[in-house]
């Protein structure tokens, strides 16, 4: 993250950290087990962790499963 942040701040461009979230998914067939939580800085910003949020009209969860875009 820190070199991303870096060449946008080298080409002008501004991260808004307040509208980026940090999603963790599990790898594959990953046993259950309670989910890490992650520190992300953007700069000096911590971003938020999220349990699942939307992308282009689908739902994306932190269980990598479709039970949230079912319900």
């Amino acid at each position: 993250m820190n070199a991303f942040f870096s060449s946008y701040s080298a080409l002008g461009l501004k991260l808004n950290a307040n509208k980026t979230q940090v999603l963790y998914q599990p790898r594959p067939n990953a046993p259950n087990q309670v989910l890490p939580t992650v520190s992300i800085k953007a700069g000096e910003q911590v971003l938020e962790n999220v349990e699942c949020f939307n992308y282009l009209g689908s739902t994306l969860s932190s269980k990598a499963n479709i039970d949230v875009e079912i319900d």
